[in-house]
């Protein structure tokens, strides 16, 4: 067991990747916002300046331009719904409507998509992908391999 003395501090450190481009970004007590980076509804992290180009962007009924949303004040900003309800722009950070994503618009197939739609294309079972997989290759090294020969 490790024992410690004098002062020890739990700062904690975040690290985001945008699922569009792959830049990452990382380092101690960041949000999202520090980053230039929203997760949409969904779930998908991307940097801002892949949110889809649209003239006007409505959140939660107060319309917003693509240059507001870039400002790094838009997240410490206090906004009024149109129902009164007040919020900052941080709130929608995290939760940024889905209509603006590229990911769920596909304007990149990801990976992951790929893999899901092989999935139900050709009605895979997950446990026997894995068995066979298992069995045909002993790491992942010869699959990265046979892949880039196939490519190729």
């Amino acid at each position: 067991m490790k024992i410690r003395s004098g002062f020890v501090s739990n700062s904690s450190s975040s690290s985001f990747i945008c699922e569009f481009c792959g830049e990452s970004s990382g380092g101690y007590n960041l949000d999202l916002i520090d980053c230039e980076m929203v997760n949409c509804e969904v779930g998908h992290c991307f940097c801002i300046k892949h949110i889809l180009d649209k003239s006007e962007y409505e959140l939660d009924g107060v319309k917003f331009t693509k240059g507001e949303i870039l400002d790094y004040d838009f997240a410490h900003k206090e906004y009024k719904t149109s129902s009164g309800e007040e919020f900052y722009g941080s709130e929608f950070i995290y939760e940024f409507p889905k209509e603006y994503c590229p990911i769920c618009n596909l304007t990149k197939i990801t990976s992951e998509l790929m893999l899901k739609h092989l999935f139900i294309k050709y009605n895979l079972n997950k446990d026997e992908v894995t068995n066979e997989i298992k069995k045909l290759y002993s790491n992942a090294s010869e699959i990265y391999k046979k892949y880039q020969d196939l490519v190729k």
